[in-house]
């Protein structure tokens, strides 16, 4: 199975958007190994907007051998050793050493199959996330998941949405997310929703928040 990540920071937040299906992908034709996953991660501007796109494939190679792939990729990089990466055309190859492989795809743009609203209210008072710093009071996030309907709709469509927040606990008190799953990690709770393929979803969160 393939997963597509969206990450985005946003005060004592941080947030990931995570696309399980078979391929929503910028590829264009299959690679010529069997066992690749592809990562596509979304930087999002603190209301929910693309700032930049990319994607880290990784293979399991049984072997030594030369990997061929297929991306719209402005540029790629190797993440596992020195060997050099060609990109001609929007074929990709490399030679692979055996074990874990991975590379990194750069998008100039890309589309993903919702659009996704951000907003905040502090004490009742909506504020924007970039005067959240050293803040301290009621905090209410809303995220507005609907289908982006300039993309593709099959991928709305047949794509589970998975969405995880987590909120730093030592800013974050009293913490309450109807819907969620809810579980510790270090200094965080990690808040976990899925959203079914073809559903649009609003999200609530409310905090005490300090500093």
């Amino acid at each position: 199975m393939n997963y597509r990540k969206v990450t985005k920071p946003a005060a004592a937040m941080t947030l990931s958007l995570v696309l399980a299906a078979g391929s929503m992908t910028p590829t264009m034709a299959a690679t010529n190994t069997k066992n690749k996953e592809e990562n596509i991660y979304v930087n999002l501007d603190d209301n929910g907007s693309i700032d930049g796109v990319y994607v880290i494939n990784s293979y399991d190679l049984k072997k030594d051998q030369k990997v061929v792939d297929y991306g719209n990729y402005s540029s790629t990089t190797n993440l596992s050793s020195d060997s050099k990466l060609t990109q001609e055309n929007g074929k990709i190859t490399v030679n692979g050493e055996k074990g874990k492989f991975y590379y990194q795809g750069n998008l100039d743009s890309a589309k993903i199959p919702w659009n996704v609203d951000i907003l905040y209210e502090l004490d009742g008072e909506t504020i924007d996330a970039k005067e959240l710093a050293g803040k301290s009071g009621k905090l209410k996030i809303t995220m507005k998941i609907r289908q982006n309907k300039g993309a593709d709709k099959d991928f709305f469509e047949n794509y589970l949405l998975q969405v995880s927040m987590a909120l730093n606990t030592k800013q974050c008190k009293n913490i309450k997310a109807d819907g969620a799953t809810a579980a510790n990690s270090g200094d965080n709770k990690q808040l976990m929703y899925n959203i079914m393929a073809g559903q649009e979803k609003d999200i609530t969160i409310t905090t005490d928040v300090e500093d």
